[in-house]
């Protein structure tokens, strides 16, 4: 049995050969380098020694195989393969007859394996802050350049809590044969703070406005509460590309930014970073010109880009300019077209010259289309959704809507659409979806003066047996509010454009002034009308008793006891294009409705009630989102009657002016009760802002507008009543969750200053 210790490695290539032939009396050549010996083959190899690693992982670093010539000079180059797996101490091989050939052995002996990983001196950081990122683990054979990455990585998670002057050694402590403890020893040394941010060779902009491209922030004392003012490697050289893609955003195309100098102020523990910058000149477009495929021609590429020529080059402007392009032709079935550019620099005239290459390709159509992962939804309930079908044209735009459509179910957690090419012209669909629960029980309370404590259960579906129905129970219970209904709705009836839904209710109110007891139930016929638009027809009928009038009421209010029917007919028209219904961020939604009472329907009350209201989300900067509401109505009676009191509306409340109570804006009777109102305009302001987007956790900052007006008074402007505050809305595991507080901004004597509300929910 021979031994080759590292040393031997070392030896010339040619020296070990003949060592090999002496011990094993074998040819110091291959077969038939000598003549009238035959040459010896490889019957077997055999491994020994190897615990926990793998033979497989041993076998693949060997190229000597079974049934090859025995060569010395390769089993030299196996023994230093398998030295470099970094798992063994010492590795022994024997050469022995066998079969009429040669078994070679490769005795193996093992690094000791790590029982525990330690650390000493860590009192800044826990020993789970430094577990949690350290990829190294106990159990595992010992090998010195793995211990040396972990105390790189060790020194890396220190950097980046400001500990720049820490130093780790590392020992290691045997526990029984073949086994030891790691201890990595640490000397943490003192925090540093980023106190300066510079830069050199700026001069088209200063230091604050670079500054504010990057993401390495200067010690503050909102750091105590933001965690800014540390450095850390990786983000300082995303810093990097952050200023350059600046400079190139406002037309330095020659612009380069190198390597952040840090330096260390070891007695005030700072550190100073000082990026240098080399601007270069500031480029307009000169010259945009189209090459290639002219399906579509540079006037219509024109109508659909930012960049002009004349004006700064900037490259996240061009980069929208080429995405667009590209939208442009998947649109028309163009699914592998291909969008370049190239470029001319006129240092002269300071100016770029681009020249738009583009190959559209074939047309390609749609394929199969697959649908995975709706383990309760049934196909069909996704397929109505989809707006293409399988041979029609393929366009990305149909794409976008089906997935949006989709997502607006409410039934799922993430659609994503993945085109799969299989032919040259055939693009098959792969739809891969998460489903959530849609099963809800929801509880919320809230208080007002008027109110007092109030709380509501719901029990409900939105995706009943998989089939896109839903079954609602509602039972709302206070002090003064007992309210109970149970609702179902079908999307597509037969699976056709047509929607339908039934209704009943049984509502109970208690007011300052009177009680209203409300039952009765409605259906509702609904059609989509192309993308965006549904119309509704709804058929109601309603019994209201209203008893329990105060003695001190008004005479308006004693007219109206008793009981009184309503027969009526609803035509409502909505127009919806928000990317989002649960969490929109950009589009429109628009609601226009008429209501009939009466008349030739029978009943006893005879009123008309048209109403008009739209919301616009538009994004803003830094992700923010702004709302826009507006909403307007006018109720009157017909044939001598006047509507009554609790058909009017009233304005005040979460969803009408915040900083009211509910009801407490609009006409009052002499006694300054409510009494409601023949016209209504509400605005409503929101800025949204994200803060953790994939929780659906936002902060809201609003600013509501709005009155109500007895019959005939004209509507003025400056009688609207205000309120602004602030609110959480949070999608959170238990179900959407909302806390907002409004502030009055004009209060009358009779007034509170503010009003709030909160609510929250439970999925199943």
């Amino acid at each position: 049995m021979l031994s080759f210790p590292r040393r031997l490695l070392l030896l010339p290539a040619l020296l070990l050969p003949a060592l090999l032939a002496a011990a094993f009396g074998l040819p110091a050549e291959p077969a038939g380098a000598q003549q009238g010996k035959p040459p010896l083959e490889i019957r077997e190899i055999i491994f020994t020694g190897n615990r926990m690693v793998e033979e497989a992982t041993v076998r693949a670093r060997v190229q000597s195989a079974e049934g090859d010539i025995f060569d010395p000079e390769q089993i030299t180059r196996d023994v230093r393969s398998i030295y470099e797996l970094g798992f063994f101490e010492d590795i022994k091989v024997d050469a022995e007859g066998f079969e009429g050939g040669l078994r070679i052995t490769f005795a193996l002996r093992e690094k000791p394996i790590i029982r525990a990983v330690t650390f000493e001196g860590n009192d800044k950081l826990s020993e789970s802050d430094i577990r949690d990122k350290l990829e190294f683990a106990a159990r595992t054979i010992y090998n010195p350049a793995a211990a040396a990455q972990a105390v790189q990585q060790i020194k890396n998670i220190y950097r980046e809590k400001g500990y720049f002057e820490v130093t780790i050694d590392t020992k290691t402590e045997p526990v029984t044969e073949g086994e030891m403890n790691l201890v990595f020893i640490i000397d943490e040394g003192e925090k540093f703070h980023v106190s300066k941010v510079s830069f050199t060779g700026n001069e088209a902009f200063s230091d604050g406005k670079l500054r504010r491209v990057m993401q390495t922030r200067r010690w503050s004392l909102f750091s105590l509460l933001t965690g800014s003012g540390r450095l850390v490697d990786e983000v300082l050289q995303e810093d990097r590309q952050r200023i350059l893609s600046f400079y190139q955003d406002n037309g330095y195309l020659e612009a380069r930014v190198g390597n952040p100098q840090v330096s260390i102020r070891a007695e005030e523990r700072r550190l100073d970073i000082v990026v240098p910058v080399t601007e270069g000149e500031q480029y307009r477009l000169g010259t945009l010109s189209l090459s290639g495929d002219t399906l579509v021609p540079l006037e219509e590429i024109r109508e659909i880009t930012e960049s002009r020529e004349g004006k700064i080059f900037r490259r996240s402007t061009f980069t929208k300019d080429l995405f667009n392009i590209n939208q442009l032709y998947t649109e028309q079935g163009y699914a592998y077209v291909k969008v370049d550019y190239s470029t001319v620099l006129n240092p002269e005239s300071r100016t770029i010259d681009v020249t738009l290459l583009v190959d559209k390709g074939e047309q390609a159509r749609i394929g199969r289309i697959v649908i995975t992962g709706n383990l309760a939804t049934r196909d069909k309930v996704i397929r109505r959704n989809i707006t293409f079908s399988e041979g029609d044209l393929f366009s990305s735009a149909d794409l976008r809507k089906s997935r949006r459509k989709i997502m607006n179910l409410g039934f799922f957690e993430s659609v994503d659409i993945i085109p799969r090419p299989r032919e040259e012209t055939v693009i098959d669909i792969d739809m891969e979806l998460k489903e959530k629960l849609t099963g809800a029980f929801s509880m919320g309370f809230g208080y007002s003066s008027e109110d007092s404590l109030t709380g509501q259960v719901r029990l409900s579906e939105t995706n009943l047996f998989g089939r896109g129905q839903s079954l609602e129970l509602m039972a709302e219970y206070g002090s003064v509010r007992k309210n109970f209904s149970l609702a179902f709705g079908e999307p597509a009836i037969f699976d056709s454009r047509y929607s339908f839904g039934v209704k009943a209710f049984n509502v109970s109110r208690e007011y300052d002034e009177y009680d209203r007891l409300s039952l009765g139930g409605r259906m509702t016929l609904g059609r989509s009308i192309g993308e965006f638009f549904r119309g509704f027809v709804t058929i109601m009928h309603e019994t209201v008793d209203v008893s329990g009038i105060a003695d001190d009421a008004s005479l308006f209010i004693k007219e109206q006891e008793g009981k009184a029917t309503t027969n009526s007919v609803q035509l409502t028209l909505v127009r919806d294009s928000r990317d989002n219904f649960f969490n929109p961020s950009r589009g429109n939604r628009t609601v226009l409705s008429g209501e009939y009472a009466g008349g030739f329907l029978g009943g006893d009350n005879y009123f008309t009630r048209y109403t008009a209201e739209t919301t616009q989300y538009t994004p803003l900067w830094w992700k923010l989102v702004f709302m826009v509401r507006g909403r307007v109505g006018v109720v009157d009676g017909f044939d001598g009657r006047e509507p009554p009191i609790y058909e009017k509306f009233y304005v005040g409340g979460l969803n009408s002016v915040r900083g009211f109570e509910p009801r407490s804006i609009g006409p009052k009777d002499i006694n300054g009760d409510p009494i409601g109102a023949y016209m209504e305009l509400i605005f409503n302001t929101e800025v949204i802002v994200p803060l953790e987007p994939s929780q659906g956790l936002n902060l809201v900052f609003f600013f509501d507008a709005g009155n109500g007006w007895r019959k005939n008074q004209s509507i003025e402007i400056a009688d609207l009543r205000t309120g602004a505050g602030l609110g959480i809305r949070w999608l959170s595991p238990m179900g959407p969750f909302r806390l907002e507080w409004g502030w009055n901004l004009n209060p009358r004597d009779d007034e509170p200053n503010g009003d709030w509300a909160f609510a929250i929910g439970a999925f199943f």
